[in-house]
């Protein structure tokens, strides 16, 4: 379930700078491969339509065959980069190999140059007869092409500098290596040693120059980074990777510093507007955290940690869990079996039975906010997300500080009779049963309760029209089951159950296991390693950071 990360570079790669680098590293490279890749076949394919290219000509021949050894070795870099076949070795030596391959390439163009040494080498061209020869380019693009390897790709400053020597060395050696794949006559090079010298040093000196440009390009970059990895430290939490965000806030990839362990976390910067949150929202956003830790249950998001930075930026950290929401699993497996839906709603019931006995009342229960997840040895786990729109049942819901005007706060498919009639501030714990029972007909049924093409439309059905049963749409889901369902969804909320643990106690009389058996979770958990759209917690809340409901 969870989303497979390349293997990591070491840290003489990126110096220490962190898995963020790590990871821009692969999609960099893959990226820079990708362009040099196509770069090469149409200048090739320009090449061969122009008729540039001789089959006599041995300077041609390198000329067609470089790029193709470009496009060939870029597909490889890429395919590797995407896939994530490298290992943190594999990855340094291939990055050096392919700045050096690409260096060796574009240093072939450095051709031809002998054809200056004045009119011994001209009368010695002419004398050859009418061949395609190939006058080659002078055009240093070797020393183009180090600094930019120096600066898009993360590496440490030392392994750089070898890399743009040895890639430096490329104009050089085609250079020394001209006169001999055209026959050029020895006899004149030694005459004209003179010219030979400052022709060869000419079209070699602005790439050592470049060298040293790629080094201290590689040095101000390596620094850049430590400095933004410093800077993505939140407490004793040092940021990894941006996983989503939305318009409050956003959601990473988290390590603590000293356990090593990774961790989902949150940030909230500033309000829509881009002004700084109030402080009365901060102390809201604070609250909220402290009431969520507090809880317990087994089956509800574990919160590790949260704080503010001198910048006013508000963060907490979660759990990090492996597994997928129910409006994924539904979305990539259809209905669920009747008896894995009974074991889901009880667990569900025990987390909210928690958070009910201490006032608090979730408001947003929908398929996305409810995790199925595989922890240690256990499978098919629940854990209720974003108690976000979490308000203790005495205090008022200030929806009017953190939403648009006259905007709903919650999810219309999945919101009770009394949250549709605006009275926010009068739900209590029976309009998370009725959300409760909104979900159970999703699994059951594969769609939601009512659907329509407006929200108003929606939340009118909620407050009016009458829930078929479950059992019409699938035959084998029990008389029972959909007396509670049913139950759940009653308008009215004194003729729903009177607590979600009353709902448990009914669940429990269902001989749910002997529809869902523990071998039978075990044998779909091995059997769907990654299912179609699956997402991991990060993903899930990301887009929920606030009471707005992102």
């Amino acid at each position: 379930m969870v989303e497979v990360v390349p293997n990591a570079p070491s840290a003489a790669m990126t110096g220490g700078t962190g898995g963020r680098t790590v990871s821009e590293g692969y999609q960099r490279l893959s990226l820079l491969s990708a362009i040099i890749g196509i770069a090469a076949t149409l200048g090739l394919g320009v090449a061969i339509v122009e008729g540039q290219f001789g089959p006599m000509d041995p300077l041609a021949t390198i000329g067609y065959l470089s790029p193709v050894l470009v496009a060939m070795i870029s597909l490889f870099v890429w395919l590797g980069c995407r896939m994530g076949v490298f290992s943190p070795a594999a990855f340094l030596g291939v990055a050096l190999l392919y700045e050096f391959v690409v260096s060796a390439a574009l240093g072939s163009g450095v051709t031809g140059w002998q054809w200056s040494l004045g009119p011994e080498a001209l009368e010695w061209l002419e004398s050859q007869g009418p061949r395609p020869w190939n006058f080659g380019n002078q055009v240093p693009w070797v020393g183009v092409w180090v600094i930019l390897f120096a600066m898009l790709i993360p590496m440490a400053p030392t392994k750089h500098l070898v890399g743009a020597v040895l890639s430096a060395l490329t104009v050089p050696g085609w250079a020394l290596l001209s006169p001999v794949l055209t026959g050029f006559p020895a006899d004149l090079l030694v005459q004209k040693k003179m010219l030979t010298v400052l022709a060869v040093s000419v079209t070699t000196y602005p790439t050592v120059f470049a060298v040293g440009m790629a080094y201290f390009a590689a040095r101000h970059v390596h620094g850049l980074n430590r400095e933004l990895s410093k800077a993505r430290r939140m407490g004793s939490y040092h940021l990894l990777e941006k996983l989503g965000e939305g318009g409050m806030g956003e959601v990473w990839l988290a390590e603590h510093r000293m356990l090593a362990r990774t961790a989902a976390l949150k940030l909230v910067r500033t309000s829509k507007d881009g002004a700084p949150l109030p402080e009365s929202t901060l102390t809201r956003f604070e609250r909220e955290v402290q009431a969520t830790a507090q809880l317990r249950s087994p089956h509800t998001i574990e919160v590790h940690d949260y704080g503010l930075t001198d910048d006013g930026t508000f963060y907490y950290v979660m759990e990090r869990l492996d597994g997928l929401d129910l409006d994924a699993l539904v979305r990539s497996e259809g209905r669920q079996p009747w008896g894995r839906v009974v074991q889901i709603l009880i667990q569900a019931c025990h987390s909210l039975g928690e958070a009910h006995e201490v006032g608090m009342v979730h408001r947003d229960i929908k398929p996305a906010n409810v995790f199925l997840c595989r922890i240690g040895r256990d499978v098919d786990q629940v854990k209720i997300l974003d108690f976000g729109l979490v308000k203790g049942q005495d205090e008022e819901v200030e929806a009017v500080e953190l939403t648009t005007a006259g905007a709903f706060v919650g999810t219309p498919a999945y919101a009770s009779p009394e949250m549709a009639r605006g009275g926010a501030k009068d739900v209590d714990g029976r309009s998370d049963l009725y959300s409760l029972g909104c979900i159970a007909w999703f699994l059951l049924v594969g769609r939601p309760v009512f659907e329509a093409d407006t929200v108003m439309d929606i939340l009118m059905k909620h407050v009016g029209d009458k829930p078929m049963s479950p059992s019409a749409f699938e035959e084998s889901v029990p008389t029972a089951l959909d007396r509670i369902v049913l139950k759940c969804l009653e308008k009215d909320p004194g003729d729903r159950f009177s607590s979600v643990d009353e709902m448990a106690i009914a669940l429990r009389k269902l001989d749910s296991k002997a529809s869902w058996t523990g071998d039978q979770a075990r044998q779909w958990w091995e059997t769907h390693e990654r299912p179609e759209g699956s997402r991991s917690v990060e993903a899930t809340v990301a887009y929920d950071i606030t009471v707005a409901g992102l």
